[in-house]
């Protein structure tokens, strides 16, 4: 069958939607272990002051003010960047036709989220990595907070979105692979 937009739509749909899916997840699934592990630190940093009321109070604050904020600035971006990396992803691997696979579909997915990550990290990693004027390692908290950490998650999501778009029930019956 000769490739035509209207053949490539459900690659293209279920690419966008699977990379802004596992991205939204993956950023839900890291806001979900960061904002305890911050709270508490913020309640150990205060207990070991003498304030363990204050710190209980601020730790359930916290964990409740966090929330919003984790929504607006790490889930809401992850399903854009997984869309746009799904699209990325879905447009190479239209143009590969019916001989790509489930692993070229990986590759494909690495490909571009090190493109995406590469690009963040020439855009912010210098800014990130200067906001302390210490040198020890609490200077590489906001890099591992901010970058390095939602990095590895991009890697992974759009790694497994280039896999799983082409393991389609069927595919192999309908593509005569």
């Amino acid at each position: 069958m000769p490739w035509s937009l209207a053949s490539s739509r459900p690659l293209w749909l279920r690419s966008i939607a699977t990379g802004s899916l596992s991205l939204s997840a993956l950023a839900a699934a890291y806001t979900g272990l960061v904002i305890p592990m911050v709270g508490v630190g913020l309640v150990a940093a205060n207990v070991a002051n003498g304030k363990a009321l204050d710190a209980a109070l601020g730790g359930v604050a916290f964990a409740v003010l966090a929330w919003p904020f984790a929504i607006v600035l790490g889930i809401i971006p992850g399903a854009v960047i997984g869309a746009c990396g799904g699209l990325a992803v879905g447009a190479t691997l239209t143009a590969a036709g019916t001989r790509a696979s489930p692993r070229t579909g990986a590759a494909i997915g690495l490909a571009v989220a090190v493109a995406i990550v590469t690009a963040a990290h020439l855009v912010a990693a210098n800014s990130l990595l200067n906001t302390r004027p210490s040198e020890g390692p609490g200077r590489l908290v906001p890099y591992l907070f901010w970058l390095a950490g939602p990095s590895l998650l991009v890697v992974a999501g759009l790694t497994w979105t280039g896999h799983s778009v082409l393991r389609v029930p069927g595919r192999a019956q309908q593509h005569g692979s």
